[in-house]
């Protein structure tokens, strides 16, 4: 975190990135807190894969998509 960004990034172990889907909407989840509670700074989101030491870049879904999500599981 600086003045003007937070970086939210999520070290996974996985051996591949096959379950990117699912973290990203428990990063979007994150990112829409940080987003309000620090409004005033941009807020990115990531994944940092140990196993193949490679950072991806994660797009959040929104909140109304996060909603969705979440109707249809309960």
């Amino acid at each position: 975190m600086t003045d003007d960004i937070v970086e939210i990034i999520d070290l996974k172990t996985d051996l591949s990135q096959h379950a990117e889907s699912e973290y990203r909407i428990q990063l979007s989840v994150y990112y829409h807190v940080l987003e309000e509670w620090v409004s005033d700074r941009t807020v990115t989101t990531s994944i940092f894969y140990t196993a193949e030491d490679t950072r991806v870049e994660i797009d959040p879904v929104s909140k109304a998509e996060l909603v969705a999500i979440a109707e249809k599981q309960s």
